[in-house]
């Protein structure tokens, strides 16, 4: 019953818990999705789901980008959470009535807002609606915060497909129409992206990027990317000298982060590629470009491999020794972990992987071989030898010694004497 009460109570906590950190759960799962991070459709309909963010339509969204501008920055950070928090529930006031709101705030300070209508007839009127709300938060900021604000509506898109593209269109209009100008309400049209010749190589920054992947060791997961990467351009409209440049110089960058971050000199690890980095020699084809990225990946990590052997075989060789000083003792998993400082579970499988065996075998092959040689070359008693390897009784040590030895430690000694 205690069991059950405690599991209730559990439950309670854990459930407050995640009530409480629904805002910002939320919005790091929208952030993630801005970004360009993707899941299948189960996946996010999960975590949706878990979030309480399943109960409108997410099919079509509109995007609201909201500025705080120079008013606002004399505040410090907490006061301006408030103000921003302030902004966000007065679009929740406004926009509300007919829409789903879904709010986080970028890497950019902007207010980034996702709404869908909770009703398809309503959005037939939606432009103009939508603008002539989103002026009136403006007014609204001015009045009751004294401050002004810069919004920037999106057109409509497909959800969640849409979201990465739509958003970063956003910004780049925010930063090319609005400036440094304040106060401003603009709409990004439809046929904005018609204009722009030059196309940014947005799967290159998607999560997880290549510096994640590299300081997570995920090499399979690395070799997709870079596939990925490579195919995009070959089957898009992006393969131009700079494109190629970008996508080298991105490698490149990442590459030199993981080989300083392990304390290597990247010179090293990749020899004669190192040469075409530091003179600044472009790949003049998409194919050269994939081959130096694949044949420096692996160079990368064949060194972190022989790294973490290095580092698995010095574990391993403590451990031993202190099982080997410590064999009069009644030495346990967790004192072996608590002395390598590491976790037991960690402990207990990679002594599995690198030897073979588990510790506690290892442990107990110790210890016979200390009571075979005590028992062919000392007089002590049983019970005593028993006590000095450890073993709370001479029965659990008999038993043990039988098991590897087929007799007891007696019949040994006299078959040794």
């Amino acid at each position: 019953m205690e069991q059950e009460w405690e599991e209730v109570i559990s439950n309670q906590k854990m459930t407050y818990t995640l009530k409480e950190n629904l805002p910002l759960l939320r919005a790091n799962l929208l952030l993630e999705l801005l970004q360009g991070r993707k899941w299948s459709v189960q996946v996010l309909h999960e975590k949706m789901n878990m979030l309480e963010m399943s109960n409108h339509n997410w099919q079509t969204f509109a995007l609201m980008i909201v500025r705080l501008d120079e008013y606002f920055l004399q505040y410090n950070l907490d006061d301006l959470s408030w103000k921003e928090y302030a902004v966000s529930n007065m679009a929740e006031e406004l926009f509300g009535g007919r829409y789903a709101i879904w709010y986080t705030k970028d890497m950019h300070d902007y207010l980034v807002f996702v709404m869908t209508a909770k009703r398809e007839e309503e959005v037939e009127d939606d432009p103009v609606w939508f603008e002539r709300t989103a002026a009136a938060l403006q007014s609204a900021v001015g009045t009751y915060l004294r401050g002004k604000i810069s919004i920037l509506v999106s057109s409509r898109g497909e959800f969640p497909q849409d979201l990465p593209s739509l958003y970063n269109r956003s910004i780049a209009a925010f930063r090319k129409h609005i400036g440094n100008e304040r106060e401003l309400l603009m709409r990004l049209e439809d046929d904005d992206q018609s204009e722009r010749q030059i196309h940014s190589l947005q799967y290159l920054y998607e999560p997880p990027t290549l510096i994640h992947l590299l300081e997570a060791a995920r090499w399979s997961a690395i070799e997709e990317k870079l596939q990925a990467i490579f195919l995009a351009v070959e089957t898009g409209d992006t393969a131009s000298q700079e494109h190629l440049l970008e996508i080298y110089f991105t490698m490149a960058s990442a590459y030199a982060y993981i080989a300083h971050k392990n304390g290597r000199h990247l010179a090293n690890l990749i020899g004669s590629d190192f040469e075409r980095m530091t003179e600044g020699l472009p790949f003049r084809s998409l194919n050269h470009l994939r081959e130096w990225s694949f044949r420096t990946l692996r160079k990368i990590q064949e060194d972190m491999d022989r790294e973490t052997k290095d580092s698995r075989s010095s574990l391993i060789k403590n451990i031993q020794t202190f099982i080997e000083d410590n064999v009069t003792r009644d030495i346990s998993l967790q004192t072996i972990a608590d002395k390598v400082y590491l976790h037991p579970v960690y402990v207990s499988k990679v002594y599995k992987l690198e030897t073979g065996e588990n510790v506690s075998d290892y442990v107990q092959r110790v210890k016979m071989e200390k009571a075979e040689y005590m028992l062919k070359h000392s007089s002590e008693k049983i019970y005593e030898i028993a006590d000095q390897l450890g073993y709370q009784r001479p029965h659990s040590f008999i038993h043990a010694f039988k098991k590897i030895f087929g007799i007891t430690p007696q019949e040994y000694r006299d078959r040794h004497s």
